[in-house]
């Protein structure tokens, strides 16, 4: 697919990158749970005079469901006879795919149908007793990781492409290695304190 249609991986990267600076911004917001609710709240309506102005919320919808369709198209391309990492970087964004679907889906349903704000408590709901927590804490965990597993893996095929172009020395790979480990240790981290915000835990009470 990516021969016969090359436009295909580039939207796909583009939309990309637009994506990751919402999810910057959303990961960004989930962190300062570990403040209290009404600290995670105030951040939430600051971000959302950007990304819910009509114009950026349209482009943002259109930029989600670019990246879910293209994605996939390619995730069939690429998952025959390669290697783990690639695997990888196949199996974390259709996960991702998977869980923007379902994110998109009940964000609607919560403002236009049940008429109810999406704030820490809409996202933390599910976390914090009851069987739902079974489902809703790897479902959450889960996607965090998994944008860090996408990127970090991103990262180790093209570095690696890019050595095998120009047969780079030893060095050079295990300086890919240790940013790849990096960024994977960073997301562990994230999805570590952001989780522990989401259920209850507080650095600091609310002010």
């Amino acid at each position: 697919m990516e021969g016969r249609l090359p436009w295909v991986r580039y939207v796909h990267q583009i939309s990309g990158a637009l994506l990751a600076v919402f999810i910057l911004l959303h990961l960004s917001n989930h962190l300062f749970a570990l403040f209290g609710p009404n600290m995670h709240i105030q951040v939430m309506h600051l971000f959302r005079k950007l990304y819910r102005f009509p114009p950026i919320e349209g482009l943002l919808l259109v930029t989600v469901l670019t990246q879910i369709i293209t994605g996939i198209g390619l995730a069939f391309h690429k998952w025959k006879n390669q290697p783990a990492m690639v695997k990888l970087q196949v199996a974390s964004g259709l996960y991702l795919s998977l869980f923007l679907v379902y994110h998109l889906w009940a964000i609607i349903m919560a403002r236009f149908v049940w008429l109810i704000d999406s704030d820490f408590f809409f996202a933390s709901a599910g976390l914090q007793a009851g069987p739902s927590a079974y489902f809703f804490f790897p479902y959450y965990s889960l996607a965090v990781f998994s944008t860090f597993v996408h990127i970090a893996t991103i990262h180790y095929n093209k570095s690696m492409h890019a050595l095998q172009l120009k047969q780079a020395a030893a060095p050079d790979l295990k300086r890919i290695k240790r940013q790849t480990s990096g960024i994977l240790l960073a997301g562990l981290l994230v999805t570590t304190l952001i989780m522990l915000g989401l259920c209850g835990y507080r650095l600091f009470s609310d002010i």
